[in-house]
């Protein structure tokens, strides 16, 4: 609506190109002033990939998994602007080849598409940041995990010839000449 709006105004201004020009200069500040306000939707996702990213440094693995859906979330909807705003790109460039549109216009259109190339390359590196994040928190995770199993592997290595004497050395063995307890080890001469 702001972008409707900021066109409205630049309607109303007594001597402004949009009143008195003719259509394209209209159709210039209407894809401007929609350039424009995507501006702020990229600095969003700039923040809070920043605000992820030193979340996950402090962190590490103990993120919390709304955290993780988040920055799953984040990469899906960049993905997915960045798929949405892709054709704009390819109607600024066919209006930019057209003949009917003239030279400054032309020029200023060029602008725009600028302007929609650098929003789209920020994007699309946010959309591989946010996967780097996700691929660093995995790791953090392996890394805690194998820190956790080699623990356990020690632990077992440790107390199982442990447990295996006392099992074998706590039974019962009876002589059967006798019948009274007997060690079978001492039977055999140790």
């Amino acid at each position: 609506m702001a972008s409707v709006e900021r066109v409205k105004r630049l309607l109303q201004k007594r001597h402004s190109l949009q009143r008195y020009g003719n259509s394209d200069w209209l159709l210039y500040s209407i894809l401007d002033a929609i350039v424009d306000n995507l501006r702020p939707i990229s600095n969003i996702y700039e923040t809070k990939l920043k605000l992820l990213s030193k979340r996950l440094l402090e962190v590490g693995h103990r993120l919390s998994t709304r955290e993780v859906k988040e920055i799953i979330v984040m990469k899906r909807d960049l993905e997915w602007l960045h798929h949405e705003l892709r054709p704009m790109l390819i109607v600024l460039r066919h209006l930019i080849a057209e003949k009917n549109i003239g030279v400054e216009v032309t020029h200023y259109l060029q602008d725009i598409e600028d302007h929609m190339n650098l929003l789209l390359d920020e994007l699309s590196s946010y959309a591989r940041e946010s996967e780097a994040m996700r691929e660093e928190f995995n790791s953090y995770s392996d890394r805690r995990m194998n820190d956790v199993l080699y623990l356990l592997t020690l632990v077992t290595t440790l107390f199982v010839p442990a447990q295996f004497f006392t099992g074998y050395f706590g039974m019962n063995f009876v002589d059967s000449d006798t019948g009274e307890p007997a060690l079978i080890l001492l039977n055999l001469g140790w």
